[in-house]
């Protein structure tokens, strides 16, 4: 019921691969069909959306967790220019977090909007008072993360 949340969307697709990997040990087989499958689906963990997450309600994404990516995407420098065309998905093994997922293109996302990420140096409990925090919260929460209508038409 969740699958459609944009700010869940990276730790989603990021524990069930993590689950999957898990799985190997009951059925490789599947496991191994599932997890190539889910490869052609790995836009939430794509460098642009991981980002995402920063607004997730999600237990997992715990203020430690919100802190730790803020500060790596702090450290990562801005490109001066930003890539167009599909993402560059990296491989994803059972300790790929995240925060290891940041990188130059993960700015794009305050870039489009055109919004700030000094919020980011703050302590996350003060986020939700910055205007820039709350017009990305505001995308993030609704934009559509999967093509329901598109998927169920073709099935």
């Amino acid at each position: 019921m969740k699958a459609s949340c944009g700010a869940d969307a990276p730790i989603n697709d990021l524990q069930f691969i993590h689950d999957m990997i898990d799985f190997r040990v009951v059925d490789k087989d599947i496991a191994d069909i599932v997890i190539n499958k889910f490869r052609n689906h790995h836009w939430y963990l794509s460098e642009e959306v991981i980002p995402f997450a920063l607004f997730s309600k999600h237990p997992l994404m715990t203020q430690e967790l919100k802190k730790e990516m803020a500060d790596q995407l702090l450290l990562t420098p801005i490109p001066e220019n930003f890539r167009l065309g599909k993402p560059i998905f990296k491989k994803i093994v059972r300790d790929t977090t995240l925060t290891s997922l940041i990188g130059p293109e993960s700015h794009s996302l305050f870039h489009i909007l055109k919004v700030s990420t000094d919020w980011l140096s703050k302590p996350v409990e003060q986020w939700n008072s910055d205007d820039a925090f709350s017009v990305a919260e505001q995308f993030v929460r609704t934009v559509k993360v999967i093509n329901d209508a598109a998927e169920r038409g073709v099935k």
